[in-house]
Formats: C-alpha cells, structure tokens, sequence
C-alpha cells in the first residue's frame, strides 16, 4: 500500500469527511474503481466514498468514511469551490458534486436537496464510479448517505 494511501485509511477511520486537491483524470464513466488509474484510486481511500468537484474526477474531493451519512453538505467547507449552476455560492460543498469514486460495499445515494430530499440521481452502486453524473445532476447534490 503506498505511503498516500496509508495516510488517507488512517485518516478514514476518524468517522469525518476531509478533502484534498488532485489533478483532473478522464475515464469513461460509470467504472469499476479496479479499472481507474492509480492517482484516482489514490485520491480515493479504501472503505470511502470520494466527491470531486469537478467531472473526470478533478478539483478538490470530499473523503466520507464507509456509513457516514451528511443531511447538509454545506457542513463541509470547500474553499475556492465554484458551482456552475449556483451563482451564491456559500464556499462550501454543497451544489459541488461532478463526479465520484464509491469504494464501499454499500450502495449510496445523494441528494439534491439537504436532510435527503429530492433523490433524482442515479445510485451509487457499491465498487463503481461516474467520470460525470451529467448536465442537468452537475454541481446539484446537498445531502449523501447509505441508501
């Protein structure tokens, strides 16, 4: 196990969301997390579900332990962060979500709304991931959890 992602399943295990900053990767989507190259797969520990800010798998990333559930995304800061739907953007990770990596054995679902309201995206099925949830769903999720 590399070094990186030695740090990033220590750190998984303190049951709260961090993020990090990576450099975009195109892959088609939706995946199995196996098929990703190494720099996603690093960016996105094992037992985790990993939001990027932007498609391809780019920009910053929210890290959310295995079972975690967060009825409010704006919970998280995301400094920097700039949604292209949501002109007041509050700098935090709500209305953010471009892609993702879902490396648990749980599927998960996130939300439009916060408090898991208004679920119009597809599932995050266990093991699998989406290079861009696509246009109308880009940079809408505010809330996540196991389904």
């Amino acid at each position: 196990m590399s070094t990186f992602r030695s740090r990033f399943a220590a750190l998984a295990g303190i049951g709260s969301a961090f993020f990090l900053t990576i450099t975009g990767i195109a892959t088609a989507a939706p995946v199995t997390p196996a098929a990703l190259p190494a720099a996603v797969l690093d960016s996105c520990p094992a037992s985790s579900v990993c939001l990027y800010e932007h498609k391809d798998f780019g920009g910053k990333v929210l890290v959310i332990p295995a079972g975690a559930a967060y009825p409010d995304l704006r919970a998280f800061a995301c400094q920097d962060c700039r949604s292209s739907k949501h002109n007041n953007n509050d700098g935090t990770w709500s209305d953010q979500l471009s892609s993702w990596v879902n490396n648990t054995g749980q599927v998960y679902c996130w939300y439009w709304n916060e408090n898991y309201a208004k679920r119009n995206d597809p599932l995050m099925n266990a093991g699998t991931a989406s290079s861009y949830v696509g246009k109308d769903p880009n940079d809408q999720a505010s809330s996540i959890g196991p389904c």
